[in-house]
């Protein structure tokens, strides 16, 4: 299993670099997917491709902006990324990474920062009011607040949600 493993490694800086730089918005697609496969082994390339994968990431949703109901398939394998980079880190920083003083709620390799942090709550969000499709947003809710990520745009998420759940017939 372990031979397999590294067999794997040299794809995720290639898969990372098609992500990065391909402008054909199937072919990134197909490299995020298989990126997310990648993403739930151990790898040793992953730590350091995990902000470029995460800033591309948050990119390609920036892009979709207001349409984001238009490349549905792109959307959900962006807010699943962005879901086992976050995991991925609370994972590796668990116990001694996590600085609750700090007012992001975050230290160390976490792939996107607090001007990142931001944009992604506000895609996120929404994502959540304008979209049928909730679970991969609300999955990368679930690991922001089990990685413990404080901001004030995460609370007026939790406000909006929270709305949304008493209003909503699903």
């Amino acid at each position: 299993d372990d031979v397999s493993l590294v067999m794997l490694d040299p794809f995720v800086p290639m898969l990372t670099a098609c992500v990065c730089h391909c402008r054909d918005t199937e072919v990134t697609l197909v490299a995020l997917k298989c990126l997310l496969v990648l993403l739930r082994s151990n790898l040793p390339s992953i730590p350091s491709c995990s902000k470029s994968i995460g800033s591309k990431t948050l990119s390609l949703l920036t892009a979709a902006g207001s349409s984001l109901n238009t490349n549905h398939d792109l959307t959900q394998a962006c807010f699943k990324t962005l879901t086992h980079l976050i995991g991925s880190e609370t994972k590796a920083t668990k116990g001694d990474g996590v600085n609750l003083d700090d007012e992001r709620g975050v230290e160390g390799d976490f792939p996107l920062n607090a001007e990142q942090m931001k944009v992604l709550i506000s895609l996120i969000k929404a994502s959540i009011t304008d979209t049928d499709q909730h679970n991969p947003a609300l999955n990368l809710i679930k690991v922001l607040l089990i990685h413990r990520f404080m901001s004030l745009e995460l609370y007026d998420l939790m406000e909006s949600l929270m709305k949304l759940v008493v209003r909503s017939p699903k």
